[in-house]
């Protein structure tokens, strides 16, 4: 059970990944786009510093607590562990935070002006 967990929350991660990248292209989607950024805004900048840790993702967080129980070893952050495991090298954290955030900023600077136009 803890397996088919822990495909379903790797599943949640890349639908979101794929989709806060992409979302904001198309104007059917531009609404959901938003309304995950908002969520993504949410988790990272409100319940993050709420916790202690800002830039807090709340997909992460629950697949930590899953490889807890499977024991294995959390990585940094989700985009640290898809680097790592996509490409066999150690992720450079710093590098792929700066990438995570500045493609958040820009997809999501780009569905909220291309809504109001």
């Amino acid at each position: 059970m803890l397996r088919l967990g822990n495909a379903l929350l790797h599943a949640t991660h890349l639908a979101v990944i794929c989709f806060s990248c992409v979302g904001w292209i198309w104007p059917e989607t531009r609404p959901w786009h938003l309304a995950l950024a908002a969520g993504i805004a949410v988790s990272w900048f409100v319940i993050g510093p709420l916790l202690g840790d800002p830039g807090y993702c709340v997909v992460t967080g629950a697949q930590h607590a899953l490889w807890r129980r499977l024991g294995h070893t959390e990585q940094p952050n989700y985009m640290s562990f898809l680097y790592a495991r996509l490409t066999g090298r150690p992720p450079d954290s710093a590098r792929i935070g700066r990438w995570t955030q500045g493609t958040f900023y820009a997809t999501t600077t780009l569905s909220l002006a291309l809504t109001c136009l």
